[in-house]
């Protein structure tokens, strides 16, 4: 667009993108002269000695347009030198130009909104300038970082009126304006929260949840913890969210508290997690509820590796955890014992610091349904990554939103099932399959005459015999399978087929595609419009201004990577000339001096 006398503008916001773009795309920089409520005159960076290029834009006084009143154009001076960036193109260009594409994806990535901007300004921009160019779109489309606080108590109260059965723990602390305390406002603190459909979900899940954390990347700093349940197909599902300050004692213990109280009310259930020093002295403190827990063994082989550096002996320690029986365990330990006379002793009185039922499946008296690890937590990671570059109010609704998808997705999904005859879940289909697979290399014989007492020889192809007792009376198998599963291993199947018995009977409630569907029976209700949400109630709401990120640089946004990340060497960094390992670019003995 050509600028001209006359030309009108709706804001001074636009006029200033306007005179902005013209000059990006004509490689020209102008400083401002003068700028306020009623004018901005701008001239060329080079005026006066090889271009007279300027505008004065003003607010006229009959209406609310801007105008350009005087212009000088176009530019005569000639680029003094290159660059990749322009002075011009700051982060309220970006913002505009992509606006559209945060505004269709708000997890659409940084390195993706770069290319866009420099295929469409011929300019390569940082990435942290196209960051907070990102983030200022995000406030556009979901409201001001701070201002979403404060709406996030308004939500929440629509929440609880409009859907009954929301759970809501707000707190908050005493805000200070300077060393004055401020009587019409509190500090947000930390929030808990879960939909009744997901309460309702997890009385039909496996009696199971783990606990995770995830760091938010936006404007404040924050942590939100999840609450993740294990349908009967095992897909994970969200039940409960918070939102903290920190991971620490406190709010693990707030955290863990409502999930028990409010969630996870069933008798027995078994809570995963870390080992993370907060999350243990939250479930030693009085009154948090969690009788039965248990370590995620990917962090314990993580901290394993870290202090003793043998791979050989990580992979016993986790083929130990996975074992169903007391004899596999025990025969991986004896591995670690003997692998080498100077660390063996150490790695032993490490393990020996482990408190036996908390890692080794064979001792969980099937409480875990065979899930070892926390991974069940770490994926959702991906399901809310987006959301954690959100505004707080913007999260809490996103998990509203994403949950009704998912409950539609897969409601429907079981009920098609259900319709089309199907008895189990596919997980429990594919599992019974697979095992299936090793009966014709079984030999059975009964023990007695109701035919519930069996024993089956495992014959190798090498030909190494195993056998294994099966009471499928009281459904228990030597290779400890249906314990820790809760249905037929292949020693139980070939005991069914030589019995002409239905090996459904044995396989476990939770794994019926009916379980499945009573996970989400229960549908998300429609918010009404926000134009008739009650008003927010009680004092003006806060962020806490210490957890402010600093404007230098920018949040990293992905998990920093340790030994769970199990990642082989690579071949080490090489000159960007050369190609050769051992020296950079800079310093490559085979650039000639000259």
């Amino acid at each position: 667009m050509e600028l001209e006398i006359g030309l009108k503008f709706p804001n001074r916001e636009t006029a200033m993108l306007a005179v902005k773009n013209y000059n990006i795309r004509r490689s020209a920089e102008y400083k401002v002269v003068e700028s306020d409520q009623t004018r901005y005159v701008c001239r060329c960076k080079q005026f006066g000695d090889q271009c007279r290029w300027m505008v004065r834009v003003a607010k006229t006084r009959s209406s609310r347009f801007w105008k350009i009143r005087k212009y000088l154009g176009p530019h005569s001076c000639l680029a003094s030198s290159m660059s990749q960036d322009h002075a011009q193109l700051d982060s309220n260009v970006i913002c505009q130009h992509i606006f559209p594409m945060v505004h269709a994806d708000a997890t659409i990535c940084v390195k993706v909104l770069q290319g866009s901007v420099e295929s469409a300004y011929g300019y390569k921009v940082s990435y942290k300038k196209v960051w907070h160019a990102k983030q200022k779109a995000i406030a556009r489309i979901f409201g001001d970082w701070e201002e979403s606080y404060d709406q996030l108590r308004r939500y929440l109260t629509a929440l609880q009126a409009f859907v009954p059965g929301t759970i809501v723990d707000l707190e908050t602390r005493p805000y200070y304006v300077g060393n004055t305390l401020d009587r019409e406002s509190v500090m947000f603190h930390q929030v808990f929260w879960s939909f009744p459909s997901c309460v309702e979900a997890f009385r039909h899940c496996k009696p199971l949840v783990s606990v995770d954390g995830t760091h938010l990347y936006g404007k404040y700093a924050g942590t939100l913890l999840m609450g993740i349940a294990q349908d009967d197909n095992n897909n994970i599902l969200p039940v409960a969210f918070a939102l903290v300050e920190r991971e620490n004692t406190d709010s693990w213990y707030f955290f863990l508290t409502n999930l028990r109280r409010h969630v996870a009310t069933r008798p027995g259930v078994l809570l995963i997690s870390d080992r993370h020093a907060a999350i243990k002295a939250a479930l030693e403190r009085e009154g948090c509820g969690w009788e039965h827990n248990v370590y995620c063994v990917r962090h314990i082989a993580s901290n394993f590796a870290t202090s003793f550096k043998s791979k050989e002996a990580k992979r016993h320690l986790v083929n130990a955890a996975y074992s169903k029986t007391q004899e596999q365990s025990q025969y991986y330990l004896e591995l670690i014992s003997s692998e080498d006379p100077v660390t063996s002793p150490q790695m032993m009185e490490w393990i020996r610091g482990l408190k036996p039922p908390k890692w080794l499946q064979h001792l969980d008296e099937g409480r875990r349904y065979g899930h070892m690890t926390t991974n069940l937590s770490e994926c959702i990671n991906s399901v809310l990554k987006g959301a954690r570059n959100l505004p707080v109010c913007a999260i809490v609704k996103s998990t509203y939103h994403r949950l009704n998808e998912l409950f539609v997705l897969k409601g429907r999904q079981a009920q098609a099932q259900i319709a089309s005859g199907q008895v189990f879940s596919q997980f429990l289909q594919k599992a019974i399959l697979a095992n299936r697979e090793g009966i014709p290399q079984m030999l059975v014989t009964p023990y007695d005459r109701n035919t519930t007492i069996f024993t089956v020889d495992e014959i190798a192809a090498v030909g190494v015999q195993s056998r294994f007792r099966v009471n499928l009376q009281y459904r228990r198998y030597d290779c400890g399978f249906f314990q820790a599963l809760h249905y037929p291993c292949a020693h139980a199947l070939a005991a069914c087929a030589y019995a002409r018995l239905d090996w459904q009977q044995y396989v476990d409630l939770v794994y019926r595609v009916e379980s499945v569907f009573r996970v989400y029976e229960k549908e998300f209700q429609p918010m009404s419009d926000e134009e008739i949400w009650p008003p927010r109630e009680g004092r003006r709401l806060h962020p806490n201004p210490l957890l402010r990120r600093s404007m230098e640089g920018r949040p990293v946004s992905t998990r920093i990577r340790n030994e769970m990340d199990d990642v082989e060497p690579g071949p080490g960094k090489r000159c960007g000339l050369c190609r050769t390992p051992g020296h950079t670019r800079r310093n490559c003995p085979h650039v000639s001096s000259s």
